[in-house]
């Protein structure tokens, strides 16, 4: 099952959220998306995208954290460009050919026009270089077609480890700001790192409401003719908070446990098959924030809640505030109704409550 969530419940949609981010997109505004893990930032962007194209307006999706060399984005920046006029297979074709840059008679008016794209194999040229000219040639392109383009980046500001100075963001925050054509999306789960964008509508993603995803939830199986103990949807939506990746995939296990046990789970058996699917992802993350103890005495104290937080982690002798503030913008932490933080995955906090 894909890691990301599809921002989509049996049918529920974020749709307050699509609405605003239409409606800005629309204007021509930028909108900068910020949430923790798997809460459903790239689904919201790819409607966003799917219903904005069209009507003279091209769209562009660039990863970054599957695209975080130089030479990786350069050369996704120009094929999602390229994409919209259905010249990137050619373009990667060219990247691909052996000896120098092969220039088809489709690729010829944009080199002529960007010479750049064709010194891909030229080894003199600097990586950064390339790089600058990359992410202007989207927007450079659209306003030699007189047309307008919206350009997604996800993942913005969540490559710590391959961008730990923050080089790429900044280049990027500076060339987007200048750009006229183009209306820009960002998502990512560290809000320091839109700060600096100019002009940009921020949309902070949470968890979804509960009574919505208990009726979603409710109709579904209902579709599917499952019988449910009484009040099996609360449960769910109680345990995930409202999370949606973890919602999802609760139905999703109690759709599996149904067709093969002839019966919906028990709440912890449910539970368990949710640790069963995920016991991969969890068991990484824990490799990850293992490395540094300030993280980890910060989250098994946030199992037993904020309150006292500083009071009870005082013999550690660690910077509590320094460790909440980078794992908030990590995507694991995020700020209570109190003005504290609480651990932002249900399923993570379980795991770490059970095995600490």
């Amino acid at each position: 099952m894909s890691k990301k969530s599809t921002g989509k419940i049996g049918g529920f949609r974020r749709k307050r959220e699509l609405k605003v981010l239409l409606d800005r997109l629309q204007a021509g505004q930028s909108v900068a998306i910020i949430a923790p893990r798997r809460f459903g930032k790239t689904s919201l962007i790819r409607q966003a995208l799917q219903q904005s194209k069209g009507n003279n307006t091209s769209t562009a999706f660039i990863d970054l954290l599957s695209n975080s060399t130089p030479e990786l984005l350069s050369t996704t920046l120009i094929k999602e460009a390229l994409k919209n006029h259905k010249l990137h297979k050619e373009f990667l074709a060219a990247r691909q050919s052996v000896g120098s840059f092969y220039i088809s008679n489709g690729l010829r008016p944009i080199v002529a026009a960007f010479p750049f794209i064709a010194r891909f194999d030229d080894d003199s040229i600097d990586e950064w270089e390339l790089l600058s000219e990359s992410i202007d040639f989207p927007d450079t392109l659209s306003s030699s077609l007189n047309q307008r383009l919206i350009c997604a980046y996800d993942e913005f500001g969540n490559g710590a480890n391959s961008d730990p100075g923050g080089k790429l963001i900044k280049l990027i925050t500076a060339k987007t700001g200048l750009h006229a054509s183009t209306t820009y999306l960002f998502a990512g789960c560290n809000e320091s790192a839109v700060l600096p964008l100019n002009e940009v509508h921020l949309i902070r993603l949470g968890y979804m409401e509960k009574q919505l995803l208990i009726d979603s939830l409710n109709k579904k199986f209902a579709r599917y003719k499952i019988k449910l103990p009484r009040k099996f949807t609360d449960d769910i939506v109680n345990f995930t908070k409202g999370h949606p990746y973890y919602t999802q995939l609760a139905f999703y296990q109690t759709i599996l446990a149904n067709s093969l046990d002839g019966s919906a789970p028990r709440p912890r058996e449910l539970i368990n098959h949710l640790l069963t699917a995920e016991k991969g992802y969890i068991e990484k993350v824990w490799e990850d924030l293992s490395r540094n103890k300030e993280y980890i005495y910060t989250l098994l104290a946030l199992t037993e809640g904020s309150k006292n937080i500083y009071h009870r982690l005082k013999s550690k002798k660690i910077n509590v505030a320094r460790a909440q503030k980078n794992l908030e913008g990590m995507g694991y932490l995020m700020k209570n109704e109190m003005g504290g933080y609480t651990i932002a995955d249900p399923l993570l906090e379980y795991w770490l409550r059970k095995n600490s």
